[in-house]
């Protein structure tokens, strides 16, 4: 579906920009298609670090073999993996206490890469990686995992992946099998940071766990982000942490539209020069696509709502 979405834009010769993709996944296979038509992405949400550059969690090749002409086609308005497994592993081991993990990830490419880079940091903080598996997304139940994590001698879990692939199966197995998320900390990726989790896992399931993402919490958006965030929650009820994320990636594509002749060409050519105030704030990016400002946001579940706590800047 990623590839056939990828040619039907890119044979439309009146789309000259794309907003996404949502997932890492799509992005490594839909960028070096449009790379080759010059047509421009900006993700609101794509975290994945070999996406735009080397680094923990990045696999080989990456990120060249995404831009075959060699020319940066890919932006991205969300910090990375690599820093989100830094800030992660810092967060449970000195907030938290945690002094041994068990890392869980989904095998899809967000979820194995940021809990790749998880386990890389933990290495660096001085965390103890107990194990580290993928969970199967199909199975029925997690109760023989959880047991089998419980034996490791792990105090904590790291879980990387996207909700969606049986993670309410997976958080209710782990607190029936293994302790509530006050008795054992569990800190989960942005692809679990979603409203959606505690439908999916029960409120009761997702009490206490902590979650990073890399945006700011949708309640202390600057002004213009503020207005929007207001209008939004009348229209549709509360945004997902990556709802204004969206809207700021349309006003990149537009700035970099308007420093443009219009062609697609000179859309991708002044993609990463732009430097635009968005919902989300101001918004400019480094030689790969990143964003120059680099943060995690961390958020707790609480009463059925994931709650922020606080915001880390990335180390320098």
């Amino acid at each position: 579906t990623c590839a056939a979405n990828a040619r039907k834009f890119v044979e439309d010769e009146a789309i000259i920009g794309v907003i996404g993709t949502f997932n890492s996944g799509c992005a490594k296979i839909e960028v070096p298609i449009a790379n080759e038509a010059s047509l421009a992405y900006v993700s609101p949400a794509n975290t994945a670090t070999g996406i735009t550059h080397e680094g923990p969690g990045a696999e080989p090749g990456e990120p060249d073999k995404y831009f075959p002409t060699g020319v940066r086609n890919y932006a991205r308005v969300v910090t990375s993996d690599d820093v989100q497994g830094q800030i992660g592993a810092q967060y449970m081991q000195e907030t938290l206490g945690c002094t041994s993990m068990y890392i869980l990830d989904d095998k899809d490419a967000y979820g194995k890469g940021v809990a790749d880079a998880f386990e890389s940091a933990a290495g660096d903080v001085g965390l103890e990686v107990a194990g580290h598996e993928g969970w199967d997304a199909n199975a029925s139940n997690y109760k023989a995992l959880f047991t089998k994590i419980k034996g490791s001698g792990a105090d904590c879990l790291y879980i990387g992946g996207i909700s969606c692939f049986n993670g309410g199966q997976l958080m209710k197995d782990k607190v029936a099998t293994w302790g509530d998320n006050e008795e054992v900390q569990v800190l989960v990726s942005d692809g679990f940071v979603l409203q959606s989790l505690f439908e999916e896992a029960g409120v009761e399931n997702v009490e206490g766990a902590y979650g990073t993402a890399p945006t700011l919490n949708p309640d202390d958006l600057p002004g213009e982000g503020a207005a929007f965030i207001e209008k939004y929650s009348a229209q549709y009820g509360a945004p997902e942490v990556y709802t204004a994320y969206a809207v700021g990636a349309l006003q990149v594509i537009l700035a970099a539209l308007e420093a443009s002749d219009g062609t697609r060409e000179s859309v991708t050519e002044q993609l990463l020069q732009v430097s635009v105030d968005t919902v989300i704030g101001p918004i400019s990016f480094d030689e790969n696509g990143d964003p120059a400002e680099k943060f995690e946001s961390v958020f707790q579940g609480k009463g059925g709502a994931w709650t922020f706590v606080e915001q880390v800047a990335a180390a320098q």
